[in-house]
């Protein structure tokens, strides 16, 4: 970037070389003949010498102490040397031609050119040889002839110093082949005044500028510090000056971001965008900025893009929502990246097993789950993604979207199913229980989830089923069992149809939650015990239905072939019976328990008055509700017998009737 101000381009002044002679000619030719102006402000010039350098050249200063240059070879300075200010105030028009391209890029911007190292009053003076030799009254080899506006004709040459005369010829030759050019709205040339002396030289004036610098900074440098991928370098801005908005000149910042403008004091500006950097949004907004008299400083912030990353949670047996008793939520998942040192990030997902973290650092990153949610494994898998500006859509982000399955903590059952014939004290003997059927139920949902049923060996096991899943979905690849985790745990139940006849249904069990592991077989011995009761007897008068509270009632058991049944009695000592006596309630229960079936109960010893009863038939049924003791009423008809009363007269014998007698027993009848 040129030290040259950046202003934009407007003049008045034809372009086209013939035009702008004719009307520099007619405002040296005719006194107070009024050229087209860009302005209207005054500034006030003077001469300091008559000489610069080796050479009879006047020097000239503005009165703002910048360095100024004659126009007009034929016409009088703007004062004697070291005299009073002389105010210009016919108005003014940019130079954006030679004459600028000249007082711009000679003395004192430079002091060497082409070649020609100068001390400063010898490059001041090449400089104004130079102007003249644009406008014609000096030659370039450094003769010259004019006429004064006196009228009086001036020739001669500026031999006094050879290499000052090359130094404006390359000047003058560059300026004229368009090699130099200077910036837009940098160089005005002020109409010179008409006084008794004649028309005044124009003067050229080079307006005083400062360096103004520009930054572009991150506004985020917690994603972009350190990360390549983001380069403030290259971007690109227009600059404008407010009050006209016009164009007065670019900027492009290096690879640190920064540039340099050579503008005007107390001026106001604004930026206008055209490149953004790599990495970055690109601005829709103007930067508004106002110089002051001295160098100035504006930062530009600008907005970095960034990665949004949405990952979902899938169920892997499901590819969507959770199994019951489990959640997709508070699966914690680590964002790490591999372009910005130091950058991390962690993000949970919500109920919905969802969630989003925004303003990931363009470049590289690894994704991975930290955590997993309730009843899922935690996976080893990571995900790596390198995204570059390029990618960013109109708002300055990259939007990517991450799937991710969870395979379910899963467990296996093993069910042994045995009927139980245990007898008494002795050892039992226990057959595998084929056909029964086992439900799981989940205890989350109360929905029957799967079911078991044994084999011949009475075994049943899920791990013995490779494709079993019961759970929602299909059973996923690499689960290590088929029943998944669920929070409240399982209830297992044997279904009351499958229980094989004569036996009890075994009690529901419960899977705690606590119990569950991934990869566990859960095992299970699960008996059912034979149907029985006891028998218990009790004795009652068949006419009143009333128990009787009598001992001494004896019965047998017998079987459904009517052979007598012995059972044991252990207290209070050791007996073995086939004959049951009832005690003083009128009851009797036998000591073993009986299995279903068909029995008969043989009255053997009836307690007077009662008679010995027939044989009572006793079905125990085959009924899982079957109560532990059974009652059987035994009925029995009390002896009786007939009393025949004769009244008779005692002297002859014959029968004498309306007799009335008490009859009264000797004992208590019960």
């Amino acid at each position: 970037m040129s030290d040259a101000p950046t202003h934009s381009v407007h003049s008045a002044i034809a372009t086209a070389p013939l035009l702008l002679f004719l009307l520099l000619f007619l405002a040296c030719a005719t006194p107070g003949t009024a050229c087209a102006v860009d302005g209207n402000d005054t500034l006030s010039f003077r001469t300091i010498s008559d000489m610069c350098g080796p050479f009879v050249i006047g020097k000239y200063e503005a009165q703002d102490a910048s360095i100024s240059y004659c126009m007009n070879q034929d016409c009088p300075g703007p004062s004697s040397p070291g005299g009073p200010w002389r105010t210009y105030n016919q108005g003014w028009t940019w130079l954006d031609n030679e004459f600028a391209a000249v007082i711009c890029h000679g003395y004192p911007s430079a002091t060497s050119f082409g070649g020609h190292n100068l001390t400063a009053e010898r490059a001041r003076a090449a400089t104004q040889i130079a102007v003249w030799m644009l406008k014609g009254t000096t030659h370039p080899d450094g003769s010259f002839a004019y006429t004064n506006n006196a009228g009086v004709a001036k020739s001669g040459k500026f031999d006094q110093d050879a290499e000052v005369v090359a130094a404006a010829r390359w000047l003058y030759d560059n300026a004229k082949a368009g090699n130099i050019k200077a910036d837009p709205h940098r160089a005005r040339r002020y109409h010179g005044p008409v006084s008794n002396e004649g028309r005044h030289q124009d003067m050229l004036y080079v307006l005083p500028t400062i360096n103004v610098s520009f930054e572009k900074r991150s506004a985020n440098t917690v994603i972009t510090s350190g990360n390549d991928t983001y380069q403030l370098g290259g971007a690109t801005f227009n600059i404008f000056e407010e009050n006209t908005d016009k164009h007065v000149g670019s900027i492009k910042m290096d690879g640190n971001g920064r540039a340099r403008a050579t503008l005007l004091p107390n001026t106001a500006y604004y930026l206008i965008e055209t490149k953004a950097p790599t990495g970055y949004l690109p601005r829709r907004d103007r930067i508004d900025f106002t110089t002051g008299k001295s160098g100035g400083h504006v930062t530009i912030n600008e907005q970095p893009g960034s990665i949004t990353l949405r990952v979902v949670k899938t169920d892997a047996a499901t590819n969507a929502g959770a199994q019951a008793g489990t959640s997709l939520a508070k699966a914690e998942f680590t964002c790490v990246s591999q372009s910005t040192p130091g950058w991390t990030r962690t993000f949970t997902t919500e109920g919905d097993g969802q969630a989003t973290l925004s303003g990931i650092p363009l470049g590289t990153f690894t994704l991975y789950e930290s955590k997993a949610p309730e009843g899922y494994l935690l996976p080893h898998d990571s995900w790596t993604y390198t995204v570059g500006p390029n990618q960013l859509n109109d708002m300055g982000v990259v939007e990517l979207e991450r799937r991710i399955p969870n395979t379910h903590v899963a467990f296996d059952i093993e069910i042994s199913k045995f009927k139980d014939y245990g007898n008494g004290e002795q050892s039992g003997l226990e057959q595998p229980a084929e056909g029964v059927v086992f439900e799981i139920v989940s205890n989350s949902s109360k929905q029957v989830v799967g079911t078991l049923t044994t084999n011949i060996y009475g075994f049943a096991s899920t791990k013995d089923q490779p494709k079993a899943w019961f759970g929602a979905g299909t059973r996923p690849d690499g689960v290590h069992g088929a029943i998944p985790y669920d929070r409240e745990g399982y209830t297992v139940r044997e279904v009351p149809e499958t229980v094989p006849a004569g036996f009890k249904r075994a009690e529901d069990w419960t899977i705690a939650p606590e119990q569950i592991a991934d990869g566990a077989k859960l095992q299970y011995i699960v008996d059912n015990h034979t149907l029985s009761t006891h028998l218990q007897i009790i004795k009652r008068d068949a006419q009143t239905g009333a128990s009787v509270p009598l001992a001494g009632f004896s019965f047998q058991l017998l079987n459904s072939n009517r052979e007598p049944i012995s059972q044991t009695c252990w207290y209070p000592t050791h007996n073995v019976m086939n004959t049951f006596t009832t005690n003083a309630t009128g009851t009797v229960t036998l000591p073993e328990s009986l299995k279903p079936g068909t029995y008969y109960v043989r009255e053997v010893a009836a307690k007077a008055p009662y008679l010995v009863g027939d044989e009572l038939k006793v079905t125990i049924p085959a009924d899982a509700d079957l109560t532990p003791i059974a009652a059987v009423s035994y009925f029995n008809s009390a002896a009786t017998g007939s009393i025949e009363i004769v009244k008779a007269d005692a002297v002859d014998g014959s029968a004498l009737s309306g007799a009335k007698f008490e009859i009264r027993a000797a004992d208590d009848i019960v």
